[in-house]
């Protein structure tokens, strides 16, 4: 129940190390690391984006981030939670450096904010939206973290200091208390151990209070990676996808080749690997939607959510799959409107659902249970029914 984390520790004391088993520990659905350099060995398995040094794509990354805090506001007003999201940013100072506001030379207005800005409101807004920043940096001063003038931002934190800064954090606690009490002695005695620790030594300054603490030995740790399918498996796979197209040529042509074309839209931005190793899924047969929902759900999931969606991952993968089955049993009536609907897919997945479900008509009753997967009662017909409600306050009338 944390709210932003951050590190102080000089240069290799082992923040990066810690960070990336912090976020391996702390419990999220979603994990991106913001970092301008990375060994082989750090942050394996983990979404990561600006190395080397790419600023521009960390400024998109943080400006996506930011449009994401702002469509979670939206749904908490409405009472949906949205999944817990871990942000690690690395190299702060380097990205608070060079990721400046951009101003119109005309106007004089700010047309993009800086870095320091954008994680401001983040470290201010973005807590009550599950979406939790893991900030690495080399000094305690507000000035490195750019919140000079807001140092109560530095508040929002959990701060874990670490190797000399523990140090340095415990003589400062210790000497609250007179030099001859009980506790200024304990506290001594509880400096001279961080000491011995080395980069080990840690101090924890949170809501709860302050804490001394020993960063685990992280030398043998390993992030448990899914697996992933060998050239053999990928060949099988490759064989089972030409036999089931052959098998599936049978539909009428108009049909099938909107349904092809509605799986391209679902599956342009999985990498090739992931293509080839799920193919065999993706091309089953209509009445198999759920089953490429569900493997949609776990790529898209991972994914970048640079695009603002009124439905939380994976539910929003699943029910695309789903009611593109649908429209693909439905035949080659509507073709314009259906075709419509797939090129949404991948810039307005919402509005593609939205006028998938208008085409086809569908109450909330049926899209709860045919589209959503949540059945016709209960809580989960509730949640079907406010997400729905939401797709109408947005997009207009599906049933008139």
């Amino acid at each position: 129940m944390f709210p932003h984390i951050r590190g102080v520790a000089a240069t290799r004391c082992g923040k990066t190390t810690l960070f990336d088993w912090l976020m391996d520990v702390m419990p999220s659905q979603k994990k991106s690391v913001i970092t301008v350099k990375r060994w082989p060995h750090q942050w394996i398995g983990l979404d990561v984006i600006g190395v080397p040094e790419n600023y521009k794509a960390i400024r998109s990354s943080l400006e996506a981030l930011q449009g994401e805090r702002v469509r979670r506001t939206a749904l908490m007003a409405k009472g949906i939670d949205s999944p817990i999201w871990n942000v690690a940013v690395d190299e702060w100072k380097a990205i608070s450096r060079n990721v400046r506001a951009i101003v119109d030379r005309k106007t004089k207005q700010i047309i993009a904010l800086s870095a320091k800005q954008i994680m401001g409101e983040m470290i201010t807004l973005a807590r009550e939206t599950n979406i939790r920043i893991f900030a690495l940096a080399q000094g305690r001063q507000v000035v490195t973290w750019g919140l000079e003038g807001e140092s109560d931002l530095a508040e929002c934190f959990c701060s874990i200091y670490m190797g000399k800064f523990a140090v340095e954090e415990c003589e400062s606690y210790r000497n609250k208390f007179p030099k001859d009490s009980e506790q200024y002695a304990k506290y001594q005695q509880v400096r001279d151990y961080l000491e011995s620790l080395g980069n080990r030594a840690a101090w924890i300054s949170c809501e709860l209070g302050e804490f001394p603490a020993v960063v685990p030995d992280l030398s043998q740790w390993k992030r448990e990676l899914p697996h992933q399918p060998s050239k053999t498996e990928t060949s099988a796979n490759t064989e089972t996808t030409q036999a089931t197209e052959l098998a599936t040529n049978q539909e009428s042509e108009d049909s099938q080749e909107l349904w092809e074309l509605a799986k391209k839209r679902l599956l342009e931005s999985w990498q090739s690997d992931e293509v080839t190793a799920r193919e065999d899924t993706a091309t089953s047969p209509p009445h198999e939607a759920d089953k490429v929902g569900d493997e949609a759900s776990e790529v898209l999931q991972d994914k970048d959510s640079s695009t603002a969606s009124l439905l939380p991952e994976p539910e929003r993968s699943k029910a695309l799959a789903r009611v593109m089955a649908l429209l693909n049993k439905r035949g080659s009536s509507e073709v314009e409107q259906v075709s419509e609907a797939i090129a949404l897919i991948p810039t307005h997945p919402d509005k593609a659902l939205w006028l998938s479900l208008k085409i086809l008509k569908l109450g909330v009753t049926a899209t709860s249970r045919d589209v959503f997967g949540c059945g016709t009662g209960g809580k989960g017909f509730q949640k079907a029914k406010d997400w729905y409600g939401l797709l109408e306050s947005t997009f207009g009338k599906i049933v008139e």
